[in-house]
């Protein structure tokens, strides 16, 4: 007779609990190997923009921090000591990093944590739990309509950006929308202007994409600032046949030099700055420029609502 097979039993964790699918076995994986891989597998459904700050986060902070530890041996108590430590000496020199540094740190690692918790490497994130600091957001300063009127007065035909910055200042748009504005975005008759696409600078390479919270909106913009963009383009169209072959725009972009080429956002922050040296108003930079548009908008009784809309947040 033959015997009657035995029932296989079911798989345990070594301990003789049964394996419920949640056991995960050891593994000598580091958390700077792990990070590797996880950014490599994961940027290319990330903007370049945000994969290169994401690689940067992990290259400054992360992997020198715990890159040499197992992703296993991570816990809230150690991430909360390497959090508090990149906050009081994390910075070059070992200055202080700010709050704002760490707190995306921690996101960038929380987000990989928890990949791994999917791919069955560890079972639990060890950043949940973990302290983070406190974020204090800086005061903008914010200029009235009468001080940027004052400011729109000083500008003349020899500052080459003065149409840049007239729209800036009249549409509240971010510069990564104004740097990548084509004239075939814009109606000059109508006066409305298609937020389409935003540009952001890596190192000195451009990469064009979808705005800000993938937010295309339309912005209307009030007579003085299309007679600026309207003269702009005449200039910009003699620029073009000047340099005939030479010229070198393929992107039909508003905003750029002489010869075609875009301009670098980094350029455009700086040279803001220094276009209100002759103003006797307050030193804005550009992204409080949008707050300063934002605010004037308010006081005129306009809706919260109707301004967060133009502004693409």
């Amino acid at each position: 007779r033959v015997a009657p097979q035995r029932l296989s039993q079911p798989p345990t964790d070594g301990s003789g609990e049964p394996n419920k699918g949640t056991y995960v076995s050891p593994a000598k994986l580091t958390a700077g190997e792990y990070l590797d891989k996880w950014i490599t597998a994961h940027e290319i459904g990330l903007k370049p923009s945000t994969a290169a700050s994401y690689r940067a986060i992990i290259g400054r902070y992360l992997k020198p921090a715990i890159g040499h530890e197992r992703v296993q041996s991570l816990s809230p108590t150690r991430l909360s000591t390497l959090f508090a430590d990149l906050y009081t000496r994390g910075g070059k020199d070992g200055k202080a990093l700010s709050p704002r540094t760490v707190q995306f740190a921690r996101a960038v690692l929380r987000r990989a944590m928890q990949d791994a918790v999917l791919d069955r490497i560890i079972e639990v994130n060890p950043t949940v739990g973990t302290k983070r600091p406190r974020v204090n957001k800086p005061k903008h300063t914010t200029s009235t309509g009468e001080q940027l009127h004052a400011y729109l007065g000083t500008l003349t035909s020899e500052d080459r950006w003065a149409p840049l910055w007239t729209l800036a200042l009249a549409s509240g748009m971010r510069r990564g929308e104004l740097m990548a504005l084509r004239w075939s975005d814009v109606d000059l008759e109508s006066g409305l202007i298609a937020v389409e696409r935003a540009v952001t600078q890596i190192g000195q390479e451009l990469s064009y994409s979808t705005p800000k919270n993938y937010e295309r909106r339309g912005v209307s913009v009030d007579p003085r600032t299309v007679a600026a963009l309207k003269a702009w383009h005449l200039v910009q169209l003699s620029e073009r046949l000047a340099w005939g072959a030479a010229y070198r725009g393929t992107e039909d972009l508003i905003f750029t030099w002489e010869d075609g080429r875009p301009v670098l956002p980094d350029y455009v922050t700086k040279t803001f700055i220094k276009s209100q040296a002759g103003a006797e108003v307050p030193r804005l930079k550009l992204h409080e420029a949008r707050h300063s548009h934002a605010t004037i908008l308010l006081r005129d009784g306009v809706p919260v609502h109707v301004v967060s809309k133009r502004l693409g947040r």
